[in-house]
């Protein structure tokens, strides 16, 4: 009797359900205005390899919609380096750059430096105006920790909160015993969303309003719905990437990591597939 646990059955499994919901992510954005915005950042995972998350943001069935397509693994990590991988990521899920209308990064000088940066080389590679958007969650952490450093007290605090939560969160006793202690939880940051979903219902009724009558002006309404304001769901995208890829999983391929990843992060979609897979499988 076949059970299916074999690990190359587990990854090719895991890898053909990950592509059904990549794909069904890309059919969207053709299906849709065709323009999306690119929303990138980097990190470290468990195994020291530094990856590359890339999401996208846009307009479908007048609903906007921020999804994670993957991560790419990084040798390098100047700008070239970066567009490259970009670009290569991009064409291999079916999205052309040239599409692209906008783009959100962190502040580091290597994405949105004025000459030689990711930033201008996609705009140049995407012929179209693209604009840099600095991810506003990282300027208010900016501004927050500019602003409290001139005020003694406040400094003081924030700078005893982290300081607990780096001596209990390092270790797993430590954590449990200070949890039962004080039935509190030391938050390390606070979430940030650039809109609330009613934000974004609103702007939807707007498009809609506008869409009779007025072709050019509901383009222009779309391009300026894509745009993003935060990179927050690339941010996100690596506290999935911490609980897939733990100590214990540190030998885990990029590929098998991807795929994983996507699932999760994109579980509305990866659940309806298993509740109904009729209704995301192609018509053969």
């Amino acid at each position: 009797m076949t059970k299916y646990i074999s690990p190359e059955i587990q990854n090719d499994i895991i890898k053909a359900t990950s592509k059904l919901v990549l794909q069904l992510i890309i059919n969207e954005v053709h299906i849709g205005s065709q323009i999306f915005s690119l929303i990138v950042d980097e990190a470290r995972d468990q195994s020291k390899t530094e990856q590359m998350s890339i999401c996208i943001r846009y307009l479908h069935n007048l609903k906007i919609k921020e999804r994670f397509l993957g991560f790419v693994e990084l040798n390098e990590l100047n700008a070239q380096a970066l567009c490259d991988g970009i670009i290569f990521f991009l064409n291999n899920v079916g999205l052309d750059i040239s599409n692209c209308v906008s783009q959100s990064y962190d502040g580091a000088s290597v994405m949105s430096g004025a000459f030689s940066s990711v930033q201008t080389k996609i705009r140049e590679l995407a012929q179209n105006p693209c604009p840099y958007i600095h991810c506003h969650a990282h300027r208010l952490n900016l501004v927050l920790v500019d602003v409290t450093k001139n005020i003694q007290e406040v400094d003081e605090i924030l700078g005893l909160l982290e300081a607990i939560y780096a001596f209990q969160s390092v270790s797993t006793i430590r954590h449990h015993a200070f949890l039962k202690e004080t039935k509190y939880k030391v938050p390390q940051h606070c979430e940030t969303r650039g809109s609330t979903k009613k934000q974004e219902a609103a702007e939807a009724k707007e498009v809609k309003k506008y869409k009779v009558g007025f072709e050019e002006l509901t383009k222009i309404i779309e391009n300026l719905l894509v745009v993003p304001v935060s990179s927050a769901s690339a941010e996100r995208s690596f506290s999935t990437m911490k609980r897939v890829k733990t100590y214990l999983r540190s030998t885990m391929t990029s590929s098998r990591l991807n795929n994983l990843t996507l699932l999760s992060i994109e579980r509305e979609i990866s659940g309806n597939f298993i509740e109904n897979p009729s209704a995301i499988l192609p018509n053969t």
